[in-house]
C-alpha cells in the first residue's frame, strides 16, 4: 500500500465520491457546498451550494447523477452547480442513513447509523427502504459498490441427463455386475 499525503483540502469534509471519469467530489460537512477536488495536488475548485448541511454521503448512479443525504433524505445535485434538483425522504429504515451506494445496474442502497445496521435497497420514486439483510457492523458510515457490470444474458446452463441416459448407465453397471457374478460362479465350480 502507497501512503503519500497530496496536500489538505482546507475544508472539513465527510463524503467523497469519484465518478465514471475518475473525478473526485466532495461536499463541505459544515458549510454544504459542492467541491471538485483534484486528485494529484488536493486543489478544490467551488461548485456551489448544495443547501444541505451536514452531508453524511455522496453516490453517483450510472447515468452520472449525483446524489447526497442527510438525516434520511436524499439531494440530487447539479454537478455544474451545486444546487439541489430535488428531494426525497427516504422512509423505512431503524435509523438515519449515513450511507448510499448505487449498484452498476442503478439501484441505490443505503445503510443507516446504529447497532447491527442493515443494508436497504431504496425505491427512487417513493423513497420506501426495503432491508435486503444485515450489514454486520455497527454504526457504518459511507460506502460503494464496486462499478462492476452484472450480466444481462441469461448464464448458460448444462442440460441435465434424462431419465433414460441414467437408465442406460444403471443398465450398463447391471450387465457388467451380472458379468462379474458369473465369472465368480464359474471359477469356484471348476
Amino acid at each position: 500500500m502507497i501512503d503519500a499525503t497530496i496536500g489538505g483540502l482546507g475544508v472539513s469534509l465527510i463524503a467523497l465520491e469519484i465518478d465514471g471519469t475518475g473525478q473526485l467530489w466532495g461536499v463541505g460537512y459544515d458549510n454544504g457546498t459542492l467541491y471538485r477536488i483534484d486528485k494529484a495536488n488536493a486543489a478544490i475548485t467551488t461548485v456551489g451550494d448544495t443547501g444541505a448541511i451536514n452531508t453524511m454521503d455522496l453516490s453517483i448512479d450510472p447515468s452520472g447523477n449525483l446524489y447526497s443525504t442527510v438525516n434520511n433524505v436524499l439531494y440530487q445535485l447539479d454537478p455544474l452547480t451545486g444546487a439541489s434538483l430535488g428531494t426525497l425522504t427516504i422512509t423505512g429504515t431503524t435509523g438515519s442513513v449515513m450511507g448510499i451506494m448505487h449498484d452498476a445496474n442503478g439501484i441505490l442502497y443505503a445503510t443507516d447509523y446504529i447497532a447491527g445496521a442493515q443494508l436497504y435497497d431504496v425505491n427512487l420514486s417513493t423513497g420506501a427502504a426495503t432491508v435486503v439483510g444485515a450489514t454486520g457492523f455497527d454504526f457504518p458510515h459511507g460506502g460503494d459498490i464496486e462499478s462492476v457490470l452484472i450480466p444481462t444474458t441469461p448464464i448458460p446452463t448444462v442440460p441435465v441427463p434424462t431419465l433414460s441416459a441414467y437408465g442406460l448407465g444403471l443398465t450398463i453397471l447391471f450387465l457388467l455386475f451380472l458379468g462379474q457374478r458369473r465369472l465368480r460362479a464359474s471359477t469356484r465350480r471348476v
